[in-house]
C-alpha cells in the first residue's frame, strides 16, 4: 500500500521533469555547437585581411591626368611638397610605389589584366596618363594597417543607359555590367598573384564602391533624360549583386568646373544629388563634388593639354579629387565621422574607428548580460507575477521558493498529490 504521505508523480509531472532535461540537453548542445563555431572562427580570422575597393566609371576613373604635369609639381619649389612623395628623393626622377596597396585593372579586353603595387605609372588610361586611384589609394592606405587593393573597372565611352545598365525585367544587362562583376570576381580570387603567394587563401573585406561617370551619357538625349532612374537602378543592383549595405561614392560630373558652367551640366549634377539624396540611399551613399578642384588654365598652351571632359588633364586636379573621394569613403566607413586631411594616419585613424565599434559592443554585451541577470533573479525570487515569466522559470529553474512553499502546502491540503497544470 503506498504511503498517503509521499508525493504521487502524476502524468503532468512526469512530463514537466522531461521537458526540463530536453531543454537542458539542448541548452548544452548549444553550447558546444558555439564553441565548436568559435574556434572554427578563430582559425579563420588568423588568415591575413585585404580591404577591397572598385572604382567603376567611364573616362575619368579611367584616367587622363597627364604624369608629365605631375613631374612639373613635383619638382617645382612652389608646389613640391605637396607631390613630391610620390617621387624618389635621389634622383628626383623614378616614381615611388607603395607595398600596402594594390591595383588590379582589366583595361584591355582579351589581354592579361594590368596588376601591382600601386604607382602613379601603369594605372591609367595609357602609359603616360593616370587616374583618381593614385591618391585615393594612397590616403586609403595610410587609413588601413591591412593591405588595399582597388579593382578599376572603367572604359571611355560607356553609357549607364546600355554599357553599364543591369538586366532589368526582360531587358539584357549591358556588356560593362556583366564585365564589372566579372573583375570582381577574378580580383579576389587572384589574390595571391596581385598581391603575394601568402595571401592565396586570405579574406577579403569590399568595403565600397566609387561611381564617378557622366559625360558619356550627357550629350546623348535619352541617355540624359533617363540618367537619374538609371542611376538608382545601377546603386540598388550594386547593392544587391556586391554586397548589401555597401557604401558607395558618386563622383560629381564637374569637369567645367564653378565658372561659366552649361546649364546641361549643372542640371545633370543635379540629378545626381537627387539620388544620392533618396531616402534609402542617403545614409549609406555620398555625393563628392569634383568641380572645386576644378583649375581654370589662364595659359593658352597648357589648356591644350586636354579637354574640360577630362578635367583639361591637369595632375592638381585629379590628386585632389583622388584625396576628396578616399576622405569621404573614410567618413562612410567611420558611420559619418568628419575627417581632416591631416587625421587619416594610420595608427590614430585606425584606433579611433576599432575602439569606438568595441565601446558599442562592450556597451551591449553588458547592457544584455545585466538584463538577462535581473530577470533571472526576478523571476527566482517570484517577482514576476505575469504568467509568461512564470512558465519560463518553472521550465529552465524549477519552481521558484514562493512556488515551492504554495506546492507543499496544497499537499498538505490534498493528501500528498501533486497537481501540475
Amino acid at each position: 500500500m503506498a504511503d498517503p504521505r509521499r508525493p504521487r508523480m502524476t502524468v503532468s509531472c512526469q512530463l514537466h521533469r522531461s521537458l526540463q532535461k530536453t531543454i537542458r540537453s539542448l541548452i548544452i548542445i548549444i553550447v558546444i555547437i558555439g564553441l565548436l563555431v568559435h574556434n572554427a572562427k578563430a582559425s579563420w580570422l588568423q588568415r591575413p585581411l585585404v580591404h577591397v575597393f572598385i572604382l567603376a566609371g567611364d573616362d575619368n576613373v579611367e584616367g587622363y591626368a597627364s604624369l608629365s604635369h605631375l613631374h612639373e609639381l613635383a619638382t617645382q619649389p612652389a608646389t613640391k611638397d605637396r607631390y613630391q612623395h610620390w617621387l624618389m628623393k635621389d634622383d628626383g626622377v623614378t616614381w615611388k610605389s607603395r607595398d600596402d596597396v594594390f591595383v588590379y585593372y582589366d583595361h584591355e579586353r582579351g589581354k592579361p589584366f594590368r596588376h601591382g603595387n600601386l604607382t602613379v605609372k601603369g594605372f591609367g588610361a595609357h602609359a603616360n596618363l593616370f587616374g583618381p586611384e593614385v591618391e585615393f589609394g594612397h590616403v586609403l592606405g595610410e587609413f588601413f594597417e591591412e593591405p588595399v587593393l582597388l579593382i578599376k573597372s572603367a572604359w571611355s565611352g560607356r553609357t549607364l543607359q546600355k554599357d553599364f545598365r543591369p538586366p532589368l525585367g526582360k531587358e539584357p544587362g549591358g556588356f560593362q555590367w556583366f564585365r564589372l562583376l566579372s573583375n570582381i570576381k577574378d580580383a579576389v580570387k587572384h589574390l595571391d598573384t596581385i598581391i603575394g603567394p601568402e595571401y592565396k587563401h586570405a579574406r577579403y573585406d569590399i568595403k565600397g564602391l566609387l561611381w564617378w561617370h557622366g559625360y558619356s551619357d550627357l550629350e546623348d538625349v535619352v541617355a540624359n533624360r533617363n540618367y537619374k532612374d538609371n542611376l538608382t537602378i545601377l546603386l540598388t543592383f550594386m547593392r544587391t549583386k556586391i554586397k548589401s549595405g555597401l557604401p558607395i561614392l558618386v563622383g560629381e560630373l564637374g569637369g567645367q568646373g564653378t565658372v561659366n558652367v552649361m546649364k546641361k551640366e549643372l542640371d545633370f549634377r543635379e540629378m545626381q544629388k537627387s539620388v544620392v539624396n533618396l531616402a534609402r540611399m542617403r545614409r549609406i551613399t555620398t555625393y563628392v563634388p569634383t568641380a572645386p578642384y576644378v583649375v581654370q588654365e589662364t595659359d593658352p598652351e597648357a589648356a591644350e593639354r586636354d579637354t574640360y571632359q577630362h578635367y583639361s588633364g591637369r595632375a592638381d586636379t585629379m590628386m585632389a579629387i583622388g584625396e576628396a573621394m578616399a576622405i569621404a569613403m573614410a567618413e562612410q566607413i567611420m558611420d559619418g565621422v568628419k575627417i581632416a586631411r591631416d587625421e587619416m594616419d594610420r595608427a590614430e585613424i585606425t584606433t579611433k574607428y576599432r575602439s569606438s565599434h568595441q565601446e558599442v559592443a562592450f556597451l551591449s554585451i553588458a547592457i544584455l548580460i545585466g538584463t538577462l541577470a535581473y530577470i533571472v533573479y526576478a523571476i527566482r525570487r517570484g517577482n514576476l507575477p505575469e504568467p509568461g515569466f512564470q512558465r519560463l522559470e518553472t521550465v529552465l529553474w524549477g519552481p521558484s521558493r514562493r512556488e515551492k512553499r504554495k506546492r507543499r502546502k496544497n499537499r498538505r491540503n490534498n493528501g500528498g498529490e501533486i497537481e501540475i497544470t
